[in-house]
């Protein structure tokens, strides 16, 4: 059986010390760890020589895989060595076919990922030992999707890092499904990470606790918080939108299951706020000329989505 060494290098755009820290960090691993549509419901570990890890990274379709292994040389922030298994999710090391795997695999892998600086990127190669010849194609495959969820969360956690004020939504239990739905309204938008309740509560253990996304390249949390508190027009998000179509667009999503209400505000189905708003209004109601700009607020308090065509009317008439 050929078991020669799978290596893959990546340099990332984040010092050597955040790259470390998603490496070796639960919660920042959790945001990472697994190809493309994985998430990562349980990370713990136990950081030092002799100590052991147990990750979970579930498919799309709810089957959950499990990994375990024993931390072997531990050098901040420049080198980590640990053996690699299939476990279950108790700890205890399975052999492949307990996944449906060949079994060809060994019991127990090594993982060697070192990390250098350069020019304040980091360079990382991961060296994986012992797969067999006939899994290093899908395994290499699946390293790089994760590396690539990698890259984008710590190009994510740069920008939350810039982004002083993060708006915090506070749901019941709909967190998660909120989150899915914002992210396939808007076109740049992703899910950054999903975190769990632990033991101590208060929501119950591994239920949804929080969910970081974005939009447009704003940062969102939402939160599973329980009933005790509701959202209110008194606080709404702004969406400036550049032609008729964007605001038509966005204003049938975000409006369906929702209550639509006057001057280009509408309520979401699951309470929050919105102004869907042709960036034109701005210069309209800010021209010089109080007549015309008042022309255009009479026209804005009769529109419940707000029509450009319409405004530049009331704007033009003599």
């Amino acid at each position: 059986m050929n078991t020669e060494a799978l290596v893959i290098i990546r340099v990332l755009d984040a010092p050597r010390e955040r790259v470390w820290q998603a490496w070796t960090e639960p919660e920042r691993m959790s945001r990472w760890w697994g190809p493309k549509g994985f998430t990562a419901p349980h990370c713990t570990n136990d950081l030092r020589v002799g100590g052991t890890y147990l990750y979970c990274m579930r498919s799309a379709e709810g089957q959950d895989y499990w990994s375990t292994g024993t931390y072997r040389e531990i050098v901040a922030p420049e080198r980590l060595v640990c053996t690699d298994s299939f476990a279950d999710e108790q700890g205890n090391v399975v052999p492949a076919s307990h996944y449906g795997m060949t079994g060809d695999f060994p019991l127990e892998l090594l993982v060697t990922v070192t990390l250098e600086d350069v020019d304040g990127k980091t360079r990382m190669t991961l060296r994986h030992e012992g797969l067999p010849a006939s899994e290093r194609e899908p395994c290499s495959e699946g390293w790089h999707q994760s590396f690539d969820k990698l890259a984008e969360s710590l190009i994510t956690q740069e920008k939350i890092r810039g982004q002083k004020i993060t708006p915090f939504l506070w749901f019941d239990t709909q967190a998660e499904e909120a989150a899915n739905f914002y992210v396939s309204v808007f076109k740049d938008a992703g899910i950054d990470a999903i975190n769990r309740y632990g033991e101590a509560g208060p929501g119950p253990a591994g239920s949804v606790m929080v969910v970081s996304f974005r939009i447009e390249g704003q940062s969102f949390i939402a939160l599973n918080g329980g009933p005790a508190f509701t959202f209110s027009p008194a606080i709404s998000f702004v969406v400036n939108c550049e032609t008729q179509a964007e605001v038509d667009a966005l204003w049938e999503k975000l409006a369906e299951g929702g209550q639509t209400q006057q001057c280009g505000w509408l309520q979401d189905k699951y309470g929050v706020s919105w102004q869907i708003v042709p960036t034109v209004l701005g210069e309209l109601l800010g021209d010089p000329d109080p007549v015309r700009a008042n022309r255009v607020m009479q026209a804005m308090l009769q529109m419940t989505r707000l029509v450009i065509e319409d405004l530049r009317r009331a704007y033009d008439q003599e």
